[in-house]
Formats: C-alpha cells, structure tokens, sequence
C-alpha cells in the first residue's frame, strides 16, 4: 500500500470524526437548549399548579423550586460553553476508546504497574507510587498506553 492511501486514509478516519464529533456537538446544544426551556416554562407557574396532557405543572414545593432555579442556572452556563465552541469550531475528540480510557483511568487493576524503586521518594509517596510497564513482555494494549504517555 502507497504511504499516500495511507495519508488519505488517516486524513479521511481524522475528517470523519471531527464531523461526528460536530453532529454529536450539535444534538447536546439542542439537548440543553430543550433542557432550559422547560425549566423555564415550569420555573413561570405557580407552585403546585397542576400540569396537562401537554406540559408539566409548577413545581410542589419551594425547595425544589429553588433546586430547578439552580439547575437552570447550570445548564445555561453549559450551553453558553457549548455554543462558544460550536462558534469557534471547537470539538473534543479523544484517541482511543472508552476501553482504552478505562483501562488508563485503572492502572492498578488492569495489571499494567509495576511498584517504583524507592529512590529518592519520601516514605508516604513510596508506598503509593507506580510505574507503567514498558518491557516487550507486555500485551499490545499496555504497549499502546505507554505509547501514548
């Protein structure tokens, strides 16, 4: 295979996912603008309004009136960041996946560490440190972690 298939290709698997990352950007936008909308509308009625077939009535109590006032407070400083990157252009997009994201975020249980040589290191750090294994003998994916660091 010619090294500019393999350009195209990477460039295409790359472009992919940035559009992807957009679409999925774009329905969490929607998502939360559809959140704060009917908070909104259910922050407006009187407490203890009944609702109908259509919308939700007013919130029973004033704690959890004053609970969704905080809510909605929340979810429009999200959406607000959420439309500055949509503007900007900007996606977050992670190499890998959530196995390899949960075998990073758990080290120690994935069998990946090894303890530290305790040179140099105070008693305390000594007995929480660990090193990520890097020899030939480890499986790919411990491979690709330390790759990755």
């Amino acid at each position: 295979m010619s090294s500019s298939r393999i350009a195209g290709a990477i460039t295409k698997a790359s472009h992919d996912q940035w559009a992807l990352a957009r679409r999925c950007q774009a329905a969490h936008i929607r998502s939360l603008e559809a959140g704060v909308r009917t908070l909104r509308h259910r922050l407006s009625l009187p407490l203890g309004q009944k609702g109908t077939n259509r919308a939700a009535g007013g919130y029973r109590s004033r704690g959890e009136w004053f609970q969704k006032s905080r809510r909605l407070t929340t979810l429009e400083a999200r959406h607000a960041a959420a439309v500055k990157d949509w503007r900007a252009g900007r996606v977050r997009v992670v190499r890998g996946g959530k196995r390899l994201l949960n075998t990073r975020h758990h080290l120690t249980e994935s069998c990946f560490t090894q303890p530290r040589r305790p040179s140099g290191l105070t008693p305390r750090s000594r007995a929480t440190s660990v090193t990520v294994l890097s020899d030939e003998r480890a499986n790919p994916m411990a491979s690709r972690l330390n790759s990755a660091v």
